[in-house]
């Protein structure tokens, strides 16, 4: 048997990685020691960067607003969102750095300035529907190269709704089900760097991959219930997922895991066992997530590792409180 830890043996029987482990340090606290005092999270729903580097984290919880800014060194910036907001769900920053965001309560769908000033609202404040006017509990939010507006309607409805950049309403498509472009819980939408739309279609335990107009093109199964995806810069998929939404629903989702995909064949690289509701890859390599525990992660590149690849415990115990080998 190899050893991973200096003196400590692998058993070859434990393997709970799928694909190889994830080689990363993470800060597990990010920004709580950071916010204005009396502040501390609450449930983290949703986590993104923008082009500045500044890290936007939705959560719900008493103390402290809905949206908060910080910088890279968690480090609290700015926030907004104390009277907006009542169940804060997903978080995306597009191109032209909007920050959109959705309201599972009110179910609403909300552009913002990076200040925090709002532009656009999508959806009928405390109206549940199935028309171009209203949603049912929306879970995530994505713009396409072309400035389409596209809203994973995902709890109560089954379906992704298409807007054009003003807000009117383009169309949509999905229904409950699970055939091809069928739902059952969207949980996650987003633009892949092809300009083709890719759905986390979480309780139908698979990614399914669209045109921009809701034509089906591919089905990837076998990656659990999963729970949101996007996509780095240069293309590489990353999902967070729960190996069957039993799993998911029995625990809150307070368990879960990371991968990252092959670009082409969506097959597991890497993994890496974690709790996370949302992630969102930088161009640097480093990787955002939003955890549901009630926390920010922040895994970034780096190992402890010794000559000869062992681990290299007197780093580990130099490392900090607050930051853990994953």
């Amino acid at each position: 048997m190899e050893s991973n830890i200096t003196g400590r043996p692998t058993d070859e029987r434990w393997q709970p990685h799928e694909g190889r482990q994830l080689q990363a340090r993470v800060d597990s606290r990010f920004g709580a020691d950071g916010m204005p005092e009396g502040w501390w999270f609450g449930r983290v729903s949703a986590i993104a960067e923008d082009a500045q580097g500044d890290v936007y984290v939705a959560h719900r919880g008493p103390a402290g607003d809905p949206i908060v800014v910080f910088g890279r060194d968690g480090q609290y910036k700015r926030s907004w969102g104390r009277d907006r907001f009542q169940l804060p769900h997903g978080l995306r920053i597009d191109p032209l750095g909007r920050v959109w965001t959705t309201d599972c309560d009110r179910q609403q769908v909300y552009a913002f300035d990076r200040e925090g000033t709002l532009l656009l609202t999508l959806g009928t404040d405390g109206v549940k529907g199935c028309d171009e006017r209203t949603f049912d509990m929306p879970t995530d939010t994505t713009v396409g190269h072309d400035g389409t507006i596209y809203v994973a309607d995902g709890y109560g409805n089954s379906r992704i709704v298409r807007f054009a950049p003003d807000g009117t309403y383009l169309g949509t498509w999905g229904v409950k089900g699970r055939g091809p472009g069928e739902f059952d819980t969207p949980h996650s939408v987003v633009v892949a760097p092809d300009g083709t739309i890719w759905v986390a279609d979480r309780h139908n335990h698979r990614l399914q991959q669209f045109t921009p107009v809701g034509e089906h093109l591919r089905t990837v199964d076998g990656l659990g219930a999963t729970q949101c995806i996007a996509f780095a810069p240069d293309g590489t998929p990353w999902i967070t997922t729960y190996r069957d939404v039993v799993e998911l629903i029995a625990y809150d989702s307070l368990g879960g895991r990371l991968f990252e995909l092959d670009r082409e064949t969506f097959e597991i690289r890497r993994s890496l066992d974690v709790n996370a509701h949302w992630v969102h890859p930088t161009a640097d390599g480093h990787l955002w997530l939003a955890c549901l525990a009630g926390n920010a992660q922040h895994v970034y590149p780096g190992w402890i590792s010794a000559p000869g690849g062992a681990v290299d415990e007197r780093a580990y115990l130099d490392k900090g409180e607050d930051d853990t080998s994953a």
